[in-house]
């Protein structure tokens, strides 16, 4: 699911599942690949091997993708947010009613089409907040 509005216009009341827009309907595939802390050489003159910190953690991204459907709500409005820049909040929920929320900014869309008229579609999103894991109660 995505927010219908971006976050900066979503009501500050807790959002509830009449505030977001499926995507389920004509997407049938998610893939998170989570991010890196990035590395950072504290190595001195002095260090005997090479000295590390680690700076924040990158959460990564997320991909939705299925049939390309022109007119479906949920794609229109990921098309909508790639060219805007705007921050939503994503849910996915698993078939065991597990539920991950985060905000993210939809950085990239594609379309590709087939043999037999088939087109597919992908949406890549950039998670910028914490990813918070519950269980999901409609």
């Amino acid at each position: 699911m995505i927010s219908a509005l971006a976050m900066d216009a979503l009501p500050g009341t807790p959002i509830v599942d009449e505030d977001y827009i499926e995507l389920g309907c004509t997407l049938n595939s998610y893939n998170r690949a989570g991010g890196q802390r990035t590395e950072i050489d504290v190595s001195t003159f002095c260090s005997e091997v090479v000295e590390k910190d680690f700076g924040l953690k990158d959460n990564g991204t997320a991909t939705f993708s299925g049939n390309y459907f022109d007119g479906d709500d949920a794609q229109d409005l990921l098309r909508s947010a790639e060219q805007s820049g705007d921050r939503h909040v994503f849910r996915v929920i698993d078939s065991r009613s597990r539920e991950a929320r985060f905000v993210g900014v939809v950085t990239q869309t594609s379309e590709e089409a087939s043999v037999n008229g088939k087109w597919n579609a992908t949406f890549t999103v950039a998670i910028v907040s914490p990813i918070i894991r519950a269980a999901y109660t409609p």
